[in-house]
């Protein structure tokens, strides 16, 4: 009998199927393998153990017998696909088969997207926040001292530390974002003014972030005191920042509530822009108590509440820069 190439498992029937998936040539082959080698031989090397327990099987055969049954195998020795009422294996071959170049060309499509959101600073940002504030959110439940929760718990403090340094570059983003307005001012008095307080509170948070963080690595010598400080100061802008954004996001519904009263906004249009609103407030409502929390020592909220509240944030985030890949 014509057996197919040795393998590090050579009687695993999934290797032998994913081959029968790859290359046609080899469903017939594969096939009268499965069912003449794979199955007989593990049924007659767990032989004496079957009879000698009626009723049972070994474990191990038992999931081989059940596998081919569901692929429509049969029993070992019965008349094949049709003794049991399953699917014939050619016809789930090909089945498969039809459905890959599909599944192949989603993967595809995916990957190329994900590339394109890894390959900005926001995209990685955004990522990183996901799975950091995630994990927070999990943690408190896991058993104190479980080497789980210690992993957990050196990998989300790694996480930050990489944020808040790809954060040191942050204050050339708040100058270009600053310069953009004033080329090119918002239209409406107020949310010019409001835009341009909150230019002026990112770049207070930002350079007080870089200078805490910088001293925490011993880079800059400053107390712990001193740090402690610094960190809240600059969290303190942050949740200026919230304040403002609030404030801004009531302008714009005003606003927007005038066009439509006008006639001036289209029906497609109008929920656009609604649900962007309605994503950017949730988003903000889950920052306000955090900027809050770390503005004042100690904090005011447990983990599972600061990753919960992350976590909205940060799925908000992540959508839109997965969005923008499209």
């Amino acid at each position: 009998m014509k057996t197919p190439p040795p393998s590090p498992q050579d009687d695993s029937p999934a290797l032998l199927y994913l081959l029968a998936l790859c290359d046609p040539a080899h469903d017939k082959q594969t096939n009268t393998y499965f069912t003449q080698h794979y199955l007989d031989t593990n049924t007659h090397n767990n032989h004496n153990q079957y009879n000698n327990t009626p009723g049972t099987m070994s474990p191990n055969n038992n999931n081989n017998l059940d596998l081919f049954a569901a692929l429509g195998g049969g029993m070992p020795g019965g008349g094949g696909a049709k003794d049991m009422g399953g699917i014939n294996i050619d016809e789930a071959i090909r089945q498969l088969r039809k459905h890959l170049p599909g599944a192949r060309s989603r993967l595809h499509h995916f990957l190329l997207r994900m590339n394109k959101m890894m390959s900005t600073p926001g995209g990685v940002d955004k990522v990183l926040m996901t799975i950091s504030y995630t994990l927070q959110m999990v943690s408190p439940n896991l058993p104190r001292g479980s080497p789980l929760l210690k992993s957990i718990s050196s990998l989300t403090s790694l996480i930050s530390d990489i944020r808040i340094f790809n954060r040191l570059w942050g204050l050339l983003g708040i100058y270009a974002w600053g310069h953009s307005i004033v080329q090119h001012p918002p239209r409406d008095l107020t949310i010019r003014r409001i835009v341009a307080a909150q230019v002026l509170v990112n770049a207070c948070f930002q350079g007080l972030e870089n200078v805490a963080y910088l001293a925490s690595h011993q880079v800059l010598r400053i107390s712990k005191q001193g740090q402690s400080k610094l960190w809240m100061w600059s969290s303190r802008f942050w949740m200026a920042h919230v304040g403002l954004e609030f404030w801004r996001l009531q302008r714009v519904r005003e606003m927007r509530m005038g066009k439509i009263s006008r006639g001036l906004l289209q029906r497609g249009q109008r929920k656009e822009e609604e649900d962007e609103w309605k994503k950017n407030i949730i988003s903000n409502l889950a920052y306000a108590p955090l900027t809050l929390h770390w503005s004042v020592q100690n904090g005011m909220i447990g983990p599972s509440a600061v990753g919960a509240l992350g976590s909205v944030a940060a799925v908000i985030g992540l959508q839109n820069a997965w969005n923008s890949t499209a």
